[in-house]
């Protein structure tokens, strides 16, 4: 790449080069109102796909002791590293747009007016150790007895140990166990403490590096703040303890903090927990080194609230059965875990009485360590080695009656087996079982279909079957020549159809599932087109049953 202008526009600017290989920096000045900063202009890539990194070689006078946008050597974040790019036809001139956007951020921080932006990036000026945090925000404030604090050691593949901290001791270290844990803080206090306000910076001594810092800092936010690490203070000495750990969970973002008491212990000999606090905070605050931590929500709660766009929707609290661990069923599975089942109360049950062969290798979730088992008990044993805490359960027998499957809130069938398919479809009317899902690949993988029947008004699978060519309602496969692979007279037929093709109908399913749980689940009959040349479009509707429909007649 020629670099011929962003060095001909920079030494306009009055930048001189420093340094030409590996890759240029140039050192120069930047002004923001009357104050003038020596700066450095790294170019970070020889491609130019990255902006050029602006470093302050001085830390101005006028600048407030907490700002945003600067890191500890100097670094501007002028702007986000995806919010621009620099025109391939216009280099010099980016690059100058790019002081430009860094002298407008020096001078907002002189105005002082990037503390408001700490409080978004808060936990980048908090500055503490990553620690998750898998106690779900609706664990009510106030003082826990028996927490603890779990680490996953480095391995040849992990470079940093993991820090976890939960509430419950017992049964907490257990759960991580199969990950390699240990204990590193067992049984210790742990003071929730929930504010009104949000966190940030403040012009002060910043990051609090002693109690008397933090409390400073606390009580600037929100007094409430403050009075939960006092409360803390009291917590420990009730309890005879040294270590206690509090955790403010703000509106914007949370910040935990551990006293070690240890010290203070000895030399006060107070009789009371009110007069033990005071004398630590009168005489003794500055001693207290406190070490900061960044909670970093790792609880089955936070992280599935974060996958979807309305809580409500999750699939947690709910019992699902899936019923097919295929190609279709495997990634699905998968993909209703992160969704919520087998959260929060609820259960995923995996119903597949096939084993895993050779040739499911080309399109399945599951690889070839997993060759000859039941594919339901190995994916039990992928979804509960990624997920602590989930409930799945896995069955190996054959759906023959309906007895089994319910009571559950919810049936997918992701089979394939039209056989199977039009047998529960007939049992959900004569039955009375709860709603079905139904997800399929189209033809020899011309389309992704998903259906769910959950109203009596609903089309039964025998209404689409026999729907016109070219209805509303129809099919994918209607009007499709299937094109089979024969495998042997006593083997098995294989339909050919892509990897992608088996996504995208686990795809369709995991977004019917969340829409029947949020109460919208309308268009009940999705399509995705994936063979333009063979397949054809079918826009998704909510069809209703056949007045003549032999199925749908029959009464309960």
């Amino acid at each position: 790449m020629d670099l011929s202008d962003i060095h001909q526009a920079l030494r306009e600017r009055g930048f001189k080069l420093d340094r030409s290989s590996p890759l240029p920096i140039y050192s120069g000045t930047l002004s923001a109102g009357k104050t003038s900063i020596k700066a450095r202009v790294y170019i970070q890539d020889k491609t130019l796909v990255s902006l050029p990194l602006i470093q302050l070689l001085e830390r101005p006078e006028n600048f407030p002791k907490a700002c945003a946008h600067l890191s500890s050597e100097g670094f501007l974040c002028y702007i986000g590293r995806d919010q621009a790019y620099l025109p391939r036809n216009q280099l010099g001139a980016g690059v100058l747009g790019c002081l430009v956007l860094a002298e407008k951020l020096i001078e907002k921080i002189i105005d002082n007016k990037t503390l408001e932006d700490t409080r978004d990036e808060f936990p980048v000026y908090w500055d503490g150790l990553d620690v998750l945090l898998d106690i779900p925000f609706s664990i009510k404030p106030g003082l826990h007895k028996n927490a603890c604090i779990v680490e996953l050691p480095k391995t040849d593949n992990r470079e940093e140990v993991i820090w976890i901290l939960g509430k419950d001791a017992s049964n907490f270290a257990e759960r991580y166990k199969p990950w390699g844990s240990k204990d590193l803080f067992s049984d210790v206090l742990l003071r929730i403490v929930d504010i009104n306000s949000p966190l940030g910076a403040l012009p002060l001594d910043w990051p609090p590096q002693s109690l008397k810092s933090l409390s400073q800092w606390l009580a600037a936010v929100d007094n409430d703040a403050r009075n939960g690490v006092l409360e803390a203070i009291k917590d420990a000495f009730r309890a005879k303890s040294n270590n206690v750990f509090v955790l403010v969970r703000a509106i914007n973002t949370s910040c935990a903090v551990f006293l070690d008491l240890a010290l203070v212990r000895k030399l006060l000999k107070s009789s009371s927990p009110d007069r033990f606090m005071r004398a630590v905070m009168k005489a003794h605050a500055i001693n207290v080194r406190i070490i900061r931590l960044t909670p970093i929500p790792s609880d089955p709660e936070s992280w599935i609230t974060r996958n979807l766009t309305d809580y409500r929707s999750s699939l947690s609290g709910k019992n699902i059965a899936l019923i097919g661990c295929g190609a279709v069923g495997g990634f699905l599975s998968d993909l209703l875990a992160k969704q919520g089942a087998g959260f929060l109360g609820g259960r995923l049950a995996l119903i597949d009485h096939d084993r895993l062969s050779v040739g499911n290798l080309g399109r399945h979730y599951l690889g070839f360590g997993q060759v000859g088992e039941f594919k339901s008990d190995a994916l039990k044993r992928e979804l509960s080695g990624k997920y602590p805490e989930i409930n799945v359960l896995s069955s190996t027998g054959r759906i023959k009656k309906t007895d089994s499957i319910k009571d559950y809130d919810l049936i997918i069938d992701a089979t394939g087996n039209q056989g199977l398919s039009h047998f529960l479809s007939a049992a959900k009317i004569s039955t009375r079982l709860p709603p079905i899902l139904y997800s399929w690949v189209s033809g020899a993988g011309c389309g992704a279909q998903a259906y769910l029947m959950d109203q009596d008004t609903n089309a039964c699978l025998h209404c689409l079957d026999h729907a016109t060519p070219g209805s509303s309602f129809s099919l994918m496969r209607a009007g499709y020549e299937l094109k089979y692979k024969h495998l042997g007279s006593c083997g098995e037929w294989l339909v050919p159809f892509s990897v992608p093709a088996a996504i995208h109908a686990a795809g369709l399913a995991a977004e019917l599932a969340v829409a029947w749980a949020g109460g919208k689940p309308n268009p009940t009959l999705r399509s995705i087109l994936i063979d333009y040349d063979n397949g054809k479009i079918v826009k998704p509707i909510s069809p209703k049953k056949r007045a003549l429909c032999p199925i749908c007649n029959i009464k309960p």
